[in-house]
Formats: structure tokens, sequence, C-alpha cells
């Protein structure tokens, strides 16, 4: 599928700049310079990516993302702005609380690698780029369980950067390739695995395909993959196992693996969990605690749980 990208700036020279960047990359783009043009092209070209300037003269930035948000748009968003870091970051969260695929924001001056770098991320595009406005859907257990007889549930792979850009590894985001609605992005359907009989078993999965796409390519021995666990998988006392055994069948070695776990702290006194995780870091996994100061994450937890990575939230 091509990408196409649209491109909102008031100042068209920046934006013809931008769409240059992303046609060099094999991109389709175009652009335009008022808030109203371009979310009739959202609705008609149905872009794959857009990028966005936080000023434009007939609508802010914050109020085209509640537009694309009411529009239930799919498409990766792009945030282009001179305006403070500060600022950008506070949109790109609006973004993603209204459930838009956010891509990391660039600030004004860019490069071409800046722009480029940042389209070519993962966020999920698919062919069914917007649902009609106004239909909402959540999948059933029974949805969920046949996905996974069928082998609908995929992974994208999203290379993590150390501070010199510089990829050091990768992080699997669960997708689900739906036969009637396109590839669907988490916020449609994980909420419904996490409440469900099936995430036990959707997430070993997530593990194995994970695995076998790092391996694809070209995972290296010092390059690590992480894979979301939700704590509230830490009663089993089989999983430690069933991790080890996922790693041998795909040859990767268990300290290339990164277990980020999320809410935590609803399992800081659980025994079994104690002793699941501390198994995992004797078996050599790496242990993640995922957004460190949200949610029912406390200070406990570093007290407690033998974690070997401290992902810590922005807004924390």
């Amino acid at each position: 599928m091509t990408k196409r990208l649209l491109v909102l700036d008031d100042d068209l020279a920046i934006a013809n700049l931008i769409a240059l960047h992303a046609e060099s990359a094999g991109f389709d783009a175009r652009t335009t310079q008022t808030a109203g043009e371009f979310l009739a092209q959202v609705e008609s070209w149905r872009p794959t990516h857009v990028s966005l300037d936080l000023s434009v003269p007939d609508m802010d930035g914050i109020a085209v993302l509640r537009e694309l948000s009411a529009l239930h748009a799919q498409a990766c968003v792009l945030l282009v702005s001179g305006l403070g870091g500060r600022v950008l970051d506070a949109a790109m969260r609006t973004g993603r609380e209204r459930g838009l695929a956010m891509l990391r924001p660039v600030a004004k001056p860019f490069t071409r690698a800046d722009i480029l770098e940042t389209l070519q991320a993962d966020c999920g595009i698919t062919d069914n780029l917007l649902q009609r406005p106004g239909v909402s859907w959540e999948p059933s257990d029974a949805d969920i369980g046949s996905a996974l007889e069928s082998g609908e549930f995929c992974v994208a792979l999203q290379p993590t950067v150390n501070h010199e850009g510089k990829v050091r590894g990768y992080e699997a985001l669960i997708r689900w390739q739906h036969p009637q609605r396109g590839l669907l992005t988490p916020t449609s359907f994980l909420p419904r695995i996490e409440r469900g009989p099936h995430l036990a078993q959707v997430t070993r999965h997530v593990l194995q395909m994970a695995l076998a796409s790092a391996k694809a390519v070209g995972l290296r021995s010092d390059e690590r993959v992480a894979v979301n666990f939700p704590a509230g998988l830490l009663y089993d006392l089989s999983l430690a196992d069933d991790l080890a055994r996922i790693c041998q069948e795909a040859s990767v070695a268990s300290n290339q693996v990164v277990i980020e776990l999320t809410e935590t702290g609803q399992i800081i006194a659980a025994t079994d969990a104690l002793d699941i995780v501390t198994r995992m870091r004797v078996m050599g996994f790496e242990i993640a605690i995922d957004d460190f100061g949200t949610g029912f994450s406390s200070m406990q937890q570093l007290a407690r749980l033998p974690f070997s990575q401290l992902k810590i939230d922005r807004s924390f």
C-alpha cells in the first residue's frame, strides 16, 4: 500500500518542504493551508499520515486534533511546530488521549532526517484508515478467540534508539488484521482482551510473533526485544518456564527479551508475583517497570521488584 501524507501548514514553503521530503521516501503527498480543506481531504483522500502545524489561522492544532478524533481517524499524526517542546509534548498527549496514533513531534526548524525518521516509525497504518463517524465497535470474547484461531493477530516492531540515535532493539506492538475492518490498532481491542479470558494466550502469542519478526529483520546479539506484560498475568507459576521455552524455540537468548510490566502496583504484595518475576530475572530476562509515575506505580516497586529497567512516564 502506498503511504499518503497530507500536510497542514499555513506557510506554503514549509508545507511543500515536508511534502518533498516525504516524496523522496516514496510517499504520495499533498499540502493544505487551511484546517477546513485539511479535514475535507482527510475524509475524501484518506491519508495514511498527516502532518499538522499547531498554529493555523482558521483553527488551532488542538482543535484539529479534536476533529480528527471525532472522525475516528487512524492515520499517523505528526505534529510539526515552532512552539516549545513542552507545548508539543502536551499536544501529543492530548492526541493520544483522544485515541489518535501520535508520532513523535518534530520542532521547527527541522532537517530531512527529522521528518523521515519520524514518518517511517510504525503506528499501525491501515487500508481502512477512517471508520464511519459515530460508529463504535468493540469485539466480544468470542471474536478474540476466533482471531487467535485464525491467526489474525500480528505484531509491528518499533525500533528503540539510544541518545545517539542508534537502534538498540525493538518494541513489539500488537495489531489485529481483521478480515472486514482492516488493520486495527490496540485501542480498539486491547481493553477487551485485558478484561477477558484470553489475556494469557494472547500475550504468549505476541512474544512468539515478536521473536520471529525480530529474527526476520536480523536481530543482533546486543539488541533487545520488548513485550508488554500486564502484571495481572503474574499469578501463573508456569509463566517463567513458558517464556523460557518460547525463547528456546525461537533461538533467542532470554537476556535479549525485555518483559515490560504494567500496573505493577496491583501485585506488590503478592508472593507468587514476586516469585515469578524473580525467576524471570534468574533465567536472564530483563524486567522493565513501564510508565513509572502513573496509575498504580509507587516507590514500593523499587524496593520489592527485581527490575532492570525503569520507564518513567513523561507526566511524572
